[in-house]
């Protein structure tokens, strides 16, 4: 007799290398020191330095997982090593509760024994779910597991009416969410098809009163349980993607998932689990749509068949993403429905696939076994259902896998790496390049950053030179090692690549690295490269008081080395501070390599300002135009240089940059009504511009001339290595401003003409013209200093060298800290390194951006200051109400005082 329980003996026997103890890494599951698992034994924190986000990121978007970070703390905390956390926390709970989740729910549509085992096996013996724990994704393998049990619970409480089932697929919701939240969204889905489903099979009027109620339970419940979270996104301020997670053009560089892998339900990347690098869709994994598929075609009046065949077809389509045929519709529903941009990657619909398999499998074995009359017939059909997941699942049990299902390693030398990252005392990060080792070291006094995301920062991405080395930065932009100061950057590490020629250029390019002049130690062990810097800055340092710039951060290079210390620049023409900075007198701006008009245009605020890129799309439109966004600075960049051979690094206000190549007519903006304004225009002056031709309803306004005939030269080093001689790369300087264009009077439709190589334009403003003149009174007014005016000793003076008093500073938490300033002498700037967010504020004052990427607030006398993030206030409400909240529903239902 077969019985259910089977699959937890068999199914773990697949997986046994994962059970062995030691030390286990994957893609996506780095080792985790004890000392940082017990940094997870404390209230939710909506501001972290954890993983490879060292230099500090808003965490609401991801704290649905504080419950399971505190159970992984409290395992620590009583010294059970990582790899049984592992175990207790992800691994076993996955194979049980997939296995009790299939068998009741299978149990429910009365398929046994055989059936039942295949079931599970399909479920959790499955490509998909083999590579999610081989790299290390356990939360979302555990979300997936969940799925079952929380069908079954529906099942019960809205088709059968059972006593406590409402509560109990409440509470399985709820373990949903707090292991991947983003799952709840292919959990409606299914409960909404269902619903859809069984209103088409026209099901009673009192089982869609018990979807309603339980659908309004679950979202109460759901609500108090992640309050602590959800209070500060209302309050203070909503998660937010990544800008280019909305970009359509995300679909194609994630999505290898062809309609055959969706169908035969193997995972592209089988089994070697490397990015990029997609397996054919193996014949062998035929018998998963075979089984699968088998029932509609033998049970004609099953509703389930037909319903879990709706979902498999839906979950093979949505699977294979932007893939043919009809990928058209999988970029319609990521663009145009609320969320849908979670699934960047579609192998998250496989939750769909292997659950639907799973169950119509089940239904096919079932029946198969039940038109066999053999004596034996279902002991042989469970030999033969072993036999055919050993050949499937070869790579798995044969110990083939290349992350957690491998073997755990040995000899590793965690703690001479811990070692390096705690070089000293005080506060320091370490910088892997160009991503972090499994077994890099960090805790909240020693962070880590990465190469692959500090080079997208400000000022780090001014420093890359051409478009074939990413992080020649490190090498070849002489201001980088005052950034890696001012971030409290200690230690680097580089990590020895797989590929060959990489291996090559890891070798040319550590030797470089380790010779710099701001190296004050370096050693090459095995595969990884180990650097020391001869200075970095604490946590929290002071400066004089900041130099405000209108103009680009090229002004870097003007500083003095021996000034740079003490100076602060923020750069006004990034759009993230308005005019209320001058509140102080104290103020001092330097438009460097700019007018009077870039500065009266800021003093106008963003918020007149119009940008065309926010209507163009980063395709060529049927106009010719196109966009870049503020975060593409590194593609702009290259495009203008590799292309047309400009150097511009100037900020775009937030607003993007609208290109137009060649002769081109666009209407930019309808203007509806009539106002005494003049347009102003914000555009790029290189060697390769022409005209911009500016007119309302044909009606011309006035032209903006877009070409330097005779530009300035800018010239990049790239280093050469032993034979290879240094490279200097020339380009004709761009420079972008404002313009005064003519004026407005007139109501109609505001086009641009453009005519040359290439125009860009930043922003326009139609600005009434009392407003404009007092934008330039402001402006008039201000203290200011133009950089191309003075001489170049002048400039040097500008940046002084003098005492700028002393800090310390206590951690209270991640998110607040008490600073000390004593021997303060004159104002100046308190920098504190982690990543710039308005949030951030200093006795109720918010900070500044300084160099573009930290926090700095003005101190004017010493004494000591409070600094805090101040969503983290609207926690501890949140925590409290919510689990009163949680517990009160818990007890209404248990009780039978409301029903569910």
């Amino acid at each position: 007799m077969i019985r259910w329980y089977f699959s937890l003996i068999f199914i773990p026997l697949f997986f046994w290398t994962i059970f062995l103890p030691g030390v286990h890494i994957g893609h996506d599951f780095p080792y985790v020191y004890p000392e940082a698992l017990k940094e997870n034994i404390t209230i939710p924190q909506v501001w972290s330095t954890e993983g490879s986000e060292g230099m500090g990121y808003y965490s609401v978007d991801t704290l649905w997982s504080w419950p399971i970070d505190v159970v992984t703390g409290l395992l620590s905390f009583v010294r059970l090593p990582f790899w049984a956390i592992t175990l207790v926390v992800f691994i076993i709970p996955t194979f049980v509760i997939g296995s009790v989740g299939v068998h009741k729910l299978l149990e429910g549509f009365g398929i046994k024994g055989i059936g039942i085992f295949v079931g599970q096996l399909v479920f959790l013996a499955n490509s998909y779910l083999a590579l999610l724990l081989d790299g290390g994704q356990l939360s979302i393998a555990l979300a997936y597991s969940l799925f079952p049990l929380a069908l079954y619970f529906l099942n019960e409480a809205v088709d059968k009416n059972l006593p406590n089932a409402s509560l109990k697929f409440v509470l399985s919701v709820a373990f949903i969410s707090i292991s991947d939240f983003r799952f709840l969204y292919i959990l409606f889905f299914l409960v909404a098809l269902k619903f859809i489903y069984g209103f088409a099979q026209k099901q009673r009027g009192k089982v869609i009163f018990r979807y309603i109620k339980l659908g309004f339970f679950t979202t109460i419940f759901l609500f108090f349980l992640h309050l602590y979270w959800i209070l500060p996104s209302i309050l203070a301020k909503a998660p937010e993607l990544p800008s280019n997670y909305s970009r359509v053009t995300q679909l194609s560089f994630l999505n290898f998932t062809t309609l055959g892998h969706a169908l035969f339900f193997v995972a592209p990347h089988w089994f070697q689990n490397i990015f990029g690098k997609v397996t054919d869709v193996l014949f062998y994994f035929v018998i998963f749509p075979l089984l699968a598929f088998i029932p509609v075609f033998v049970f004609k009046k099953q509703r389930w068949v037909g319903f879990w065949t709706l979902v498999a077809l839906i979950g093979v389509f949505l699977a294979k993403g932007v893939n043919p045929p009809l990928g058209v519709v999988y970029q319609w529903l990521f663009t145009n429905i609320p969320g849908f941009s979670l699934f960047r990657d579609s192998t998250k619909f496989f939750f769909l696939v292997g659950l639907s398999y799973s169950v119509l499998a089940a239904f096919s074995v079932d029946w198969i076994c039940s038109r066999v009359r053999i004596k034996g017939a279902t002991n042989f059909t469970f030999l033969v259902v072993l036999g055919v997941w050993l050949v499937l699942f070869y790579p798995v049990w044969s110990n083939k896998m290349t992350g957690l299902l491998a073997t755990p390693q040995d000899n590793i030398k965690y703690d001479y790496i811990k070692s390096i990252s705690l070089n000293n005392d005080k506060y320091s990060r370490s910088l892997w390049i160009p991503s972090h080792h499994p077994f890099a070291f960090a805790d909240h006094k020693h962070p880590l950053t990465e190469a692959t995301l500090l080079v997208v920062k400000r000022p780090f991405s001014i420093g890359v030179v051409g478009n074939y080395e990413l992080f020649n930065f490190l090498r070849d932009y002489p201001e980088v090692d005052e950034f890696l100061r001012i971030s409290s950057v200690s230690s680097l590490l580089y990590t020895k690549p797989l590929s060959k020629s990489d291996s090559e250029y890891y070798e040319v390019f550590s030797g470089q690295l380790a010779g710099l002049p701001w190296v004050s130690w370096s050693e090459k062990k095995e595969d990884l490269l180990m650097l020391n810097t001869k200075e970095s800055e604490d946590l929290f340092f002071l400066t004089q008081k900041p130099w405000f710039v209108i103009g680009s951060d090229e002004i870097y290079s003007q500083v003095p080395k021996e000034s740079f210390k003490q100076s602060s620049f923020i750069f006004l023409e990034e759009g993230l501070l308005d005019e209320k900075i001058f509140a102080e007198d104290d103020a001092r701006i330097v438009a460097y390599q700019k007018d009077f008009t870039d500065l009266a245009a800021f003093f106008l605020g963003r918020d007149n300002f119009l940008f065309p890129s926010r209507t163009l799309d980063f395709s060529p439109d049927e106009s010719g135009w196109w966009k870049r966004e503020t975060g593409d600075f590194l593609a702009w960049r290259s495009f203008l240089e590799s292309k047309y051979k400009i150097e511009n690094t100037d900020f775009d206000y937030g607003g993007g940059w609208a290109v137009a190549e060649g002769t081109t007519v666009r209407t930019v903006y309808n203007l509806t009504k009539p106002c005494d304004c003049i347009l102003i225009a914000r555009v790029l002056r290189s060697s390769q511009g022409g005209i911009l031709r500016f007119s309302i309803d044909g009606k011309e306004l006035g032209q903006v001339n877009t070409k330097i005939e005779k530009p300035s030269k800018v010239v990049r080093k790239l280093t050469g290595y032993k034979d290879i001689p240094d490279k200097f790369l020339e380009y004709d300087k761009g420079n972008v401003g404002w313009s005064e264009v003519g004026e407005v009077t007139l109501t109609g439709k505001l086009q641009i003409e453009t005519s040359g190589n290439i125009n860009v334009v930043n922003a326009l403003g139609v600005i009434p013209k009392n407003l404009w003149e007092e934008a330039k009174r402001k402006a008039a007014s201000a203290e200011k200093v133009y950089w191309n005016e003075i001489s170049e000793l002048d400039q040097k003076g500008l940046f002084g060298v003098k005492n700028i008093g002393e800090v310390n500073y206590t951690i209270v938490s991640p998110t607040h800290f008490k600073v000390r300033v004593t021997s303060l002498e004159d104002r100046g700037l308190l920098v504190f390194s982690q990543s710039f967010d308005p949030l951030w504020k200093m006795n109720n004052v918010s900070s500044y951006p300084v160099y573009s990427f930290v926090n700095g607030f003005r101190v004017e006398k010493n004494g000591e200051y409070d600094v805090y993030f101040t969503p983290q206030k609207h926690v501890v409400p949140g925590l409290l109400f919510g689990w009163i909240g949680v517990f009160t529903v818990i007890f209404l239902v248990y009780k039978r005082l409301i029903r569910v």
